[in-house]
């Protein structure tokens, strides 16, 4: 089965209706049948203080596997950002199967972190990536776009804002159930134990797991026998979290 990855960026504006968060994470609504979301992640990148970004600089990415093309999912995911973008919006949107990454487009990603790139160097890093700017004249998106790409082939960054049944798990839930789910929960304690099958962890309602070597990790702390509390929680942050 192949593994595509789609990088979407700078749907939304101001006083908008739909952030990227949520628009790259609704996608695997308008999926055909024979394909399937793996997961979709949001990255932090540097943040622009000109352009003022309106969900704090994160860009999404959406991991799609199947029998398809980059061609026809760039298409389709340039008529579902198209449909949905604000309308003072400049949309970006990188497409490549996983197993083409170039080293530059992953080095891209990680400079992005911490550098303000251009439009040009996207381009150019992007390699075989199949590449679309949807709307307004800068294509600003596509920087976005292509970091998120870029970061998510790394395999360890970005948090998972859609994975499975994610978001329908209960505030407290089993070790276990989280692993046959596909997320690993991963002691950040001094002592570093693991955590049992039939320990419990306390989600706060917000259970998000962070990209750790390409897969599925939720950094969890000990509170007491049996117990973890996940590091992360909505309640600590300072940002919306969609």
């Amino acid at each position: 089965m192949t593994r595509f990855l789609i990088g979407i960026d700078d749907t939304d504006a101001p006083g908008g209706k739909d952030s990227t968060n949520r628009l790259a994470r609704q996608l695997e609504d308008r999926l055909p049948e024979g394909l399937r979301m793996w997961g979709a992640l949001g990255h932090r990148l540097n943040p622009d203080p000109v352009l003022a970004p309106t969900s704090w600089n994160t860009a999404c990415c959406v991991v799609v596997e199947g029998k398809t093309s980059a061609e026809d999912l760039l298409r389709l995911a340039a008529d579902y950002v198209g449909d949905l973008a604000e309308a003072n919006s400049s949309p970006g949107l990188c497409v490549i199967d996983a197993a083409e990454v170039p080293a530059a487009l992953i080095d891209f990603g990680r400079r992005c972190c911490t550098e303000l790139l251009t439009v040009e160097r996207a381009v150019a890093a992007a390699g075989p990536a199949r590449l679309a700017g949807l709307r307004g004249p800068t294509s600003r998106g596509l920087i976005g776009a292509v970091a998120a790409v870029g970061l998510t082939a790394e395999g360890w960054s970005g948090r998972l804002l859609e994975f499975g049944r994610l978001r329908s798990f209960p505030r407290a839930v089993s070790v276990g159930e989280l692993m046959a789910a596909g997320i690993l929960p991963v002691s950040i304690s001094p002592d570093a134990e693991r955590p049992a099958p039939t320990d419990w962890v306390d989600s706060h309602d917000w259970l998000r797991p962070r990209l750790m070597g390409g897969r599925a990790v939720l950094p969890v702390e000990k509170i007491g026998d049996g117990l973890w509390n996940t590091v992360a929680n909505k309640k600590d942050r300072s940002e919306p979290a969609p």
